[in-house]
């Protein structure tokens, strides 16, 4: 859908689970656009989980938390105006918060935290990266209106890959859109290697956020 006005997704708790869950992407807007000055909003939802059939085995998988500016349009602009903001996004295997095509979108403090590890303590067969801006599609050369004017700012990212030696290395982003088309990636931070704690700790803090905000999600409704 292009050119919508008013949409939000928001508040929601989303888990995925290995072995039982087999998602792609949590959250995917194919070939979808708000408008400049009321973007589509994305916002304090949590997100966890995104796995291959066998996530212990299997050394590649395409899925993640939130993806903006997937597909290609027929034309210019109905790709973008996606705001994604204040989400928190947990143990997503090949991304956590992705921006591959489009214009005017912002990723803006969200938390993205990848252990490289499954629930029981075994090594993630793959994990990625945390954050991605990037023409994926390579459509930026076919002007104004197909990639561009895309900002990731603020984020906060632990994203871990596990070697088979047990060594950690922190993938926090892939920007290599971020110097083109007036697209800009500014303060992100990369709080380093990631642990099964840490991802415990960030539902911990979303619930908090839950009672603060006075917010029901429907799991806690039924």
């Amino acid at each position: 859908m292009q050119n919508i006005s008013t949409a939000e997704i928001g508040w929601n708790e989303i888990v995925n689970r290995p072995w039982v869950s087999l998602v792609e992407d949590n959250i995917n807007m194919y070939v979808t656009s708000g408008v400049a000055g009321a973007p589509i909003l994305i916002h304090d939802n949590y997100v966890q989980g995104a796995y291959q059939l066998r996530p212990e085995a299997e050394a590649w998988f395409s899925g993640g938390g939130i993806l903006v500016g997937d597909g290609v349009g027929s034309r210019a602009g109905e790709n973008g105006w996606v705001r994604v903001v204040g989400n928190v996004v947990v143990s997503t295997t090949n991304y956590g918060v992705s921006v591959v095509g489009g214009v005017g979108s912002e990723v803006v403090g969200n938390r993205v935290v990848n252990s490289g590890r499954l629930p029981d303590g075994r090594v993630a067969a793959y994990a990625n990266v945390g954050l991605v801006l990037w023409d994926y599609y390579k459509v930026g050369g076919r002007g104004v209106g197909w990639f561009g004017g895309n900002v990731v700012r603020g984020n906060v990212v632990a994203f871990s890959r596990v070697g088979r030696d047990g060594g950690v290395v922190s993938v926090p982003m892939f920007g290599h859109g971020c110097a083109v088309g007036g697209n800009r990636c500014e303060d992100n931070r990369d709080a380093g290697p990631a642990t099964l704690a840490m991802e415990a700790e960030e539902y911990t803090r979303w619930r908090a956020r839950l009672r603060a905000e006075g917010v029901t999600v429907g799991v806690d409704a039924r």
